[in-house]
């Protein structure tokens, strides 16, 4: 009886494993994507800092790239949510750094940084 539940925790674990990174790939695919994108914004809002912040929106597409190339590796298969976390603190790193130099919590660049909260949980 023993023997089933431990088979059983190791499925659990196994499709667990499996679940979370797709998920990781999902989410940078969609970073990749959408961190740039909304550099349009930045141009609207503020044209005079149009190129320092699609700096940093590509330096940290960048190392989404990096992550969605590491979650089809070995690691990225045996650490899903170790990878899932590195890609959350690379993109809010960079909203926080875009909030810290447009106004602060009184820039629009704060609610980016509330949905990501709330896109990435």
């Amino acid at each position: 009886m023993a023997s089933y539940r431990d088979s059983s925790i190791v499925q659990f674990n196994q499709e667990n494993s499996r679940l979370c990174n797709e998920r990781v790939k999902l989410s940078c695919i969609l970073g990749i994507i959408l961190v740039p994108l909304f550099g349009l914004l930045d141009f609207v809002i503020v044209p005079e800092k149009f190129f320092y912040f699609l700096s940093i929106r590509c330096m940290a597409s960048f190392i989404l790239v990096i992550i969605l190339i590491l979650s089809y590796m070995q690691i990225g298969k045996s650490y899903p949510s170790t990878l899932g976390f590195a890609a959350y603190v690379v993109v809010g790193l960079a909203i926080s750094m875009m909030i810290r130099d447009f106004g602060g919590y009184e820039s629009s660049y704060y609610a980016g940084l509330n949905l990501l909260f709330l896109a990435m949980g």
